[in-house]
């Protein structure tokens, strides 16, 4: 699959979790700014999965930031095409 960018894959979660203007930086607080609960990060952890990236939800829980998310997301896709 296809490895997004930072800015595809703001505009994913965007939609998928339906976060209307929120700003999408790397720096965006899950649960601060973007008002990610666990229930969030769970569904979080399923769009990774949805595009490739099989992570462990304990792994997406661990995430404060946005950044820290694709982070995440990047190493996931680059571990899976080995």
């Amino acid at each position: 699959m296809k490895q997004l960018t930072f800015d595809e894959f703001s505009e994913v979660l965007r939609c998928e979790l339906i976060l209307g203007l929120a700003d999408m930086l790397p720096n965006t607080n899950l649960a601060d700014d973007l008002n990610l609960d666990s229930l969030g990060m769970f569904e979080l952890a399923m769009i990774l999965e949805e595009n490739g990236a099989i992570v462990d939800e304990d792994t997406v829980l661990l995430c404060d930031t946005l950044g820290e998310v694709y982070s995440v997301y990047v190493t996931a896709l680059s571990n899976a095409s080995r």
